[in-house]
């Protein structure tokens, strides 16, 4: 195994309790989030109101969709700078989806992606 397989994101507890528990919590977990993002490029989060098997859905769909050919995940493109799908570093790769928040975009990604269709992922 190579070491990027071996990196372990960073585990941050979100929860209500600690959000709402202070300043100082939040701060906390602000400044836990920033370092996550600068060192690890991202972070596990824990947060109550959802169980782990959503965050287990989650990961399930997303290695679907870096399972798919290259040929179909370069398809994702945009005109916004870091956006769209990038093949970086060996084993690592990144893709976004343009107005995440727009229903109508995530099926038109999902459509692009699996032309066949894939109603789990949207």
């Amino acid at each position: 195994m190579d070491s990027v397989s071996n990196i372990r994101l960073p585990v941050i507890n979100l929860t209500e309790e600690i959000l709402r528990s202070g300043k100082d919590s939040w701060t906390e977990a602000r400044n836990r989030v920033t370092r996550a993002f600068e060192e690890y490029g991202g972070f596990m989060a824990v947060h109550d109101k959802y169980p782990s098997e959503v965050s287990d859905s989650i990961f399930s769909e997303l290695q679907d969709l870096f399972d798919l050919p290259l040929e179909i995940k370069v398809q994702n493109t945009s005109q916004i700078p870091f956006s769209g799908y990038f093949p970086n570093l060996p084993r690592y790769e990144s893709t976004s989806i343009e107005d995440a928040t727009n229903l109508e975009a995530v099926q038109k990604f999902t459509n692009q992606m699996w032309p066949s269709k894939n109603n789990h992922i949207w």
